[in-house]
């Protein structure tokens, strides 16, 4: 499980460096202050002026929204997540004609809130919010990149199981062997883990499929395709996938523990690279609206990597 745990953080961290270069609104201190968060409703909806930061905003919300925040850093999720909450729960009307003007069929927002709601208490993490080691408090001059890489695998520990996805670390000049001796330490936590991992009963149960193992394997992979295009017979273990893709795909897996989403985007890499036609079909029969399985894509590339 450490060993697990550690690969997956270095994963994330090298993951995609094409994220939103704007300042993170503060949504706890916005909250407090109506006139603040309707200027920027004002902007966002074309009704008033905009300050210099609301307007990188405006610049980017139509694609974020569309693209469910893939190139948001974690802290940009949950503020999107509260202003969207903020949004819903004091102006409906305006919530409404946000959704109407970035969403005008119906299609993003609700997927985006649901992908979001897994960040909406990120602050509770006690964790630094920057990669910046001059801003992180005193740490040892020697091993200070690595102390904060250990922070945060200290916070994949804690949301691993909820889908959540690290910030770009710095890993110049940094010493990989200490990160393992500190990684070592936590160990502890490892009953933690497990313990998260049970008691949450919205996640699917069922057995994640090994992927890499069905890759090499073409007659189990095809059988499984026929058994979710009802084309075929379906073992047990594929029956009970065959029971729940539908959800999955309309829900963008969000019942999914990390490593069935890592085993579900393999699953349409697999499918789509080596068998053009039943990738079509799986997308029609699964989302024949053509709604839902381009931004499934997306959001389970962040797991492509998770060993």
């Amino acid at each position: 499980m450490k060993t697990i745990i550690f690969l997956a953080v270095i994963a994330f961290a090298v993951a995609d460096p094409e994220l939103y270069d704007v300042v993170t609104l503060d949504m706890d201190k916005m909250e407090k202050d109506p006139q603040e968060f309707n200027s920027l409703i004002d902007c966002l909806l074309d009704r008033g002026p905009c300050t210099p930061v609301f307007q990188t905003y405006r610049g980017i919300v139509q694609e974020a929204t569309e693209n469910i925040c893939k190139k948001c850093n974690p802290y940009q999720k949950r503020a999107y997540w509260h202003f969207l909450r903020i949004l819903r729960t004091t102006n409906p009307v305006d919530y409404e004609n946000f959704r109407q003007k970035f969403d005008a069929d119906n299609v993003y927002v609700d997927i985006l809130e649901s992908v979001l709601r897994g960040f909406a208490n990120l602050n509770q993490m006690h964790v630094p919010q920057t990669t910046n080691v001059s801003l992180v408090a005193p740490l040892i001059k020697e091993t200070r990149k690595e102390l904060i890489i250990v922070m945060h695998y200290v916070r994949f520990f804690c949301n691993m199981f909820r889908g959540f996805i690290l910030p770009q670390l710095l890993w110049d000049e940094v010493n990989l062997p200490i990160v393992v001796r500190l990684s070592n330490a936590l160990i502890v936590l490892q009953p933690t883990v497990i313990a998260f991992a049970v008691a949450d009963p919205e996640l699917y149960d069922v057995v994640t499929l090994d992927m890499d193992k069905m890759e090499k394997d073409p007659q189990e992979f095809n059988s499984l395709i026929d058994c979710l295009l009802d084309r075929g017979p379906c073992t047990p273990v594929f029956q009970t996938y065959r029971g729940i893709v539908q959800e999955a795909t309309e829900n963008i897996c969000k019942k999914c523990n990390p490593y069935q989403k890592r085993a579900y985007w393999h699953f349409l890499r697999i499918l789509r690279t080596t068998n053009p036609v039943d990738y079509e079909n799986f997308r029609q029969k699964f989302d024949a609206d053509n709604v839902y399985v381009d931004i499934l894509e997306s959001v389970l590339r962040g797991f492509a990597n998770l060993k």
